[in-house]
């Protein structure tokens, strides 16, 4: 009988490794990604990154600089200038967390192509521009602000997809992961925390591994910016996802650890 209890608590064990693992995706996924507030609160990391200043900066500058007139297109180098000291500064980073609360509402909850609203960082480059050069400004402020598109439609669709599966299925893996490990180990002793964390360690290494290795496979490439700035970008978003699958993989060990210890008593 001692076999099969074995057996039975192995399986019991890997399902629950899988599980957990899904269900630490998924609850960083529903409280960041899902989470209109944690979404919004990147903006201070997102500023810092120079990638993104400089691809924003671009963004606002040249559809605005596209039907200037002549005497404004000679003014770029300056205009590129300001903006970029505009984003840079620590008085821009409330603006730029409404910009990315709503960006996350149209990616949640809307439809079609992700865009950023960038009229208050043009507004704000305007102010800026205005005491060097007033007839810039006034030029600058009778162009509409751009939106780019910084998620396409198809890549927005795969994510809503996957937030709303993760927020209702994350609770249901936590919940039933630690209930099967509890009963792996009461059916075949503590040998049962090996599986289980080999499987917990494992699961989440792959999971580091096809999202920072992999992003395109989860369609996640971000399209309108350079490579430079979707590369920063994306790893400002995920930096909370790798520090939670690193510490989950730990644990796996520690668990898997912890049952040969325990085994051989």
């Amino acid at each position: 009988m001692a076999r099969p209890r074995s057996a039975f608590g192995s399986i019991l064990s890997i399902l629950a490794g899988l599980a957990l693992s899904l269900g630490i995706v998924g609850w960083w996924i529903g409280h960041t990604v899902g989470d209109a507030d944690a979404f919004a609160s990147l903006a201070g990391d997102l500023l810092h990154q120079d990638a993104v200043v400089s691809s924003l900066a671009s963004a606002i500058v040249h559809p605005v600089l596209e039907n200037a007139t002549p005497e404004v297109k000679q003014q770029r180098a300056v205009i590129l200038a300001t903006t970029e000291s505009v984003l840079r500064d620590q008085r821009f980073v409330p603006l730029f967390e409404d910009v990315l609360r709503q960006a996350h509402d149209d990616l949640i909850d809307g439809k079609g192509n992700v865009q950023l609203e960038l009229g208050p960082a043009l507004a704000s480059v305007i102010t800026q521009v205005r005491p060097i050069a007033p007839q810039v400004a006034d030029q600058l402020a009778a162009v509409p602000a751009p939106h780019p598109v910084v998620i396409a439609a198809a890549e927005a669709d795969r994510v809503r997809s996957l937030v709303g599966f993760e927020r209702a299925a994350t609770i249901a893996f936590l919940v039933g992961g630690a209930i099967l490990v509890v009963i792996a180990v009461i059916g075949a002793g503590p040998r049962a925390l090996v599986p289980f964390g080999v499987t917990l360690a494992v699961a989440c290494i792959l999971f580091l591994l096809l999202i920072f290795g992999a992003r395109g496979l989860l369609g996640l490439q971000v399209s309108g910016t350079n490579g430079d700035a979707a590369a920063s970008a994306f790893g400002v978003v995920l930096a909370g996802l790798r520090t939670t699958l690193i510490v989950a993989t730990l644990v796996g060990v520690g668990s898997a650890v912890l049952g040969v210890v325990l085994g051989r008593r």
